[in-house]
């Protein structure tokens, strides 16, 4: 089953107290107080950098876009679902402007 289709306006943020640390070949979100780990990869870490608070969904998807060859549909359908996976975390807090 699809997630919901988040709106394109929502500012996601990572969670205070997270880090995104290099261990070996890995690229780890770690959330220490909840002893929370999740590994991305690349395209997920660089995601990860976006989620600042300040960067709408839709500029995420623009972004990737710019650096990628994909399709502005793919990105956004790669954007919602590791936003998902952000958010089933709970590593994320959304903030609506």
């Amino acid at each position: 089953m699809k997630e919901p289709m988040p709106d394109a306006t929502r500012r996601p943020r990572r969670l205070p107290g997270t880090s995104l640390e290099q261990r070996g070949d890995h690229v780890i979100v770690c959330d220490a107080d909840r002893n929370v780990m999740l590994a991305l990869n690349e395209s997920a870490a660089a995601l990860w950098e976006l989620c600042d608070g300040s960067t709408t969904i839709e500029e995420m998807v623009m972004a990737i876009c710019e650096v990628s060859s994909i399709s502005p549909a793919q990105a956004r359908d790669d954007v919602e679902r590791t936003l998902a996976e952000f958010e089933r975390a709970r590593l994320l807090v959304a903030v609506d402007v």
